[in-house]
């Protein structure tokens, strides 16, 4: 409860804090008020030439292609476990 006392009100890269004991209702959404004083001025944070939500894929684009590239992560996973069980079985002891 310290923590709540020193960190709540403090200014933090330009907007104030608020700390508290989260009860599990809070519903919190994305900003995107300070686009225009990040360096690349689009407010995605990823330099110049990124798409940004409104112009390239949007968020339901960018999850989908991160559970794809989960789930070809786990199959590579999978056949390199399975290729070093196969090595393993074929050296003669």
């Amino acid at each position: 409860m310290i923590w709540i006392q020193v960190m709540n009100g403090r200014w933090f890269d330009e907007r104030q804090l608020q700390a508290y004991v989260a009860d599990g209702s809070e519903r919190f959404r994305k900003s995107d008020d300070r686009k225009a004083e990040l360096p690349d001025g689009d407010g995605d944070g990823a330099g110049a030439g990124a798409a940004t939500a409104g112009e390239g894929e949007g968020e339901n684009e960018r999850l989908d292609r991160f559970g794809e590239w989960l789930e070809e992560e786990k199959e590579k996973e999978k056949k390199k476990k399975k290729d070093e069980k196969n090595s393993n079985e074929s050296i003669p002891e």
